[in-house]
């Protein structure tokens, strides 16, 4: 398994011996995921674009680490990101989590689409597998919710329509002036 710096350490494992359930013992990342992150102490109003930036470069890092490993996350948003602290003056380690889902490049399973509608690239919903540039387009809706502050389609459904208009290339729409320039070249 991965274990770079931007992926969240697992400890270990344990089997409960009754239930037969198993417990998987992880780093504890104070700062939660980032979609609850984003919204403490009005956290995305002191969020400038360099910091935006740095959380940017940080994920990429991450989801650099797991394509180097021949991996793809098959579930990547917002709620996989994890913060090691809640502050924004202290934002000193972002991690991917949730690498349950997590499979060789080669190991695709065609028949299931995993992930949040947003954040599922429009091969996937028309049936291919996941590939690693799935995984990049999910980075792209990543780059929208840093960019805004808010989801990517939050003004509709999250359903069939929703998945057919991704299919037929439609995105959100990023109305943010002060965007640096490579981040609205993107959408």
């Amino acid at each position: 398994m991965v274990n770079k710096n931007n992926i969240l350490k697992i400890y270990g494992m344990s089997q409960d011996p009754i239930t037969k359930e198993y417990i998987i013992v992880l780093y504890y990342a104070e700062g939660g995921n980032f979609n609850n992150w984003i919204s403490v102490n009005e956290n995305f109003k002191c969020f400038s674009w360099k910091k935006k930036l740095r959380t940017l470069f940080d994920i990429a890092c991450g989801l650099k680490d797991i394509h180097e490993k021949q991996m793809v996350h098959h579930g990547f948003h917002t709620g996989n990101i994890l913060f090691s602290n809640i502050s924004m003056e202290n934002i000193n380690k972002i991690f991917i989590s949730d690498m349950g889902l997590c499979g060789k490049v080669n190991d695709v399973n065609k028949s299931n689409v995993y992930g949040v509608m947003p954040y599922v690239a429009p091969e996937v919903l028309k049936g291919r597998p996941y590939t690693q540039v799935a995984d990049i387009y999910s980075f792209g809706m990543i780059m929208y919710f840093v960019a805004t502050g808010r989801q990517p389609f939050d003004n509709c459904s999250h359903n069939f329509n929703l998945a057919l208009d991704i299919c037929k290339g439609i995105r959100p729409k990023l109305n943010e002036p002060e965007a640096p320039k490579i981040i609205k070249n993107y959408f």
